[in-house]
């Protein structure tokens, strides 16, 4: 396994502060948001890693795509 890379990736409250000011979105929201789908996979911001960001993200969009596949077709 190859840790070089590792310790140059921010994690924690780094990489939420990173992700927040890359979304260009209002703060107080996107950090409401990204707890949320933190708290999905058990996780805090505090304790997030990259590998731990995209483990909460796939589970995230995979419940966004089972709800949408739920609606009825708008006419």
């Amino acid at each position: 396994m190859d840790v070089s890379n590792a310790a140059m990736e921010p994690d924690g409250n780094e990489l939420l502060e990173v992700l927040v000011s890359l979304t260009g979105l209002p703060q107080e929201w996107i950090i409401r948001e990204i707890e949320q789908i933190l708290a999905k996979t058990g996780k805090t911001p505090q304790e997030m890693t990259l590998d731990h960001l995209r483990e909460a993200l796939m589970v995230h969009l995979n419940s966004v795509y089972l709800e949408m596949g739920q609606l009825e077709p708008v006419e």
